[in-house]
């Protein structure tokens, strides 16, 4: 059973809520009709129609309010963390509908993938990065992503990590990531191979290949262009990461057509 008097919640607070959505019923038909008599009534033991508890399912999960203990996305016993509440609170509010990608679909992209973009330490459009992304659940069912950079610059050391949240939009993906030195905000559009079909078990034969997308820093420092990435899963050793130009992979057609995916 739920509890919500050992999570802090009040009653007070419940009732509270209960009549605000009570009060938006008529224009908000979305909002699960539960009376303060139901609410009750679930702490007593004397809940048995299955009416009354899909209203508790839907108060419990719908909400915005300190009582939201179910998740709609997550397969988790556990109480929601503020993780994923800022997960669910992104799926809610820039929701492209039923259609489109479902969460537990990102298995496919979990894994290590060498992470291009053109460099924004040079402005002669001729240099370009190596890092390492990386994307994987938590142990609290949460898919998380990390871009990985360490490697200099001309005398200079890039060492930065951005870890964040990645989440489906329709058929996209999209991400947000921080560090102390800037924010990133990811759009992933292009996918090879592309995402399964949504199924219970994923497999190697499963797993997303390359992907593309725009990536757009915020550091606070000035004017930033977006610029186009291409990320490639690496299957077998360390990636080497760096900052390239792009006459280092003369006669290279691997390189050369990555180099095309992000100029």
């Amino acid at each position: 059973m739920l509890n919500l008097r050992k999570s802090g919640i009040p009653d007070s607070t419940v009732v509270k809520d209960i009549e605000k959505w009570r009060s938006h019923e008529k224009r908000m038909s979305n909002y699960p009709k539960i009376s303060q008599r139901t609410y009750s009534r679930y702490f007593s033991g004397g809940i048995s129609s299955v009416e009354s508890g899909r209203l508790l399912f839907d108060f419990f999960s719908s909400s915005d309010g300190p009582h939201k203990q179910i998740s709609r996305y997550f397969p988790v016993t556990q109480e929601l963390c503020k993780d994923h509440r800022f997960v669910e609170d992104l799926m809610d509010r820039f929701n492209y509908g039923e259609s489109g990608l479902k969460y537990s679909q990102l298995a496919s992209v979990c894994g290590d993938f060498e992470f291009y973009r053109r460099s924004w330490h040079e402005s002669d459009l001729n240099h370009f990065t190596r890092s390492w992304l990386k994307i994987w659940m938590s142990e609290d069912g949460i898919f998380r992503i990390k871009e990985i950079q360490n490697f200099n610059v001309n005398g200079k050391d890039i060492c930065q990590e951005d870890e964040g949240s990645i989440v489906p939009y329709n058929n996209n993906l999209y991400a947000v990531t921080n560090s102390t030195q800037c924010m990133k905000a990811y759009l992933f559009e292009y996918f090879f191979k592309q995402i399964p079909a949504l199924k219970s078990d994923y497999g190697c034969d499963d797993l997303v290949d390359d992907i593309g997308g725009v990536l757009l820093a915020v550091s606070g420092y000035g004017e930033r262009p977006d610029y186009k990435f291409f990320a490639r899963r690496c299957v077998v050793g360390n990636i080497s990461m760096g900052h390239f130009h792009i006459d280092d992979f003369t006669g290279d057609k691997k390189m050369q057509y990555i180099i095309s995916r992000v100029f």
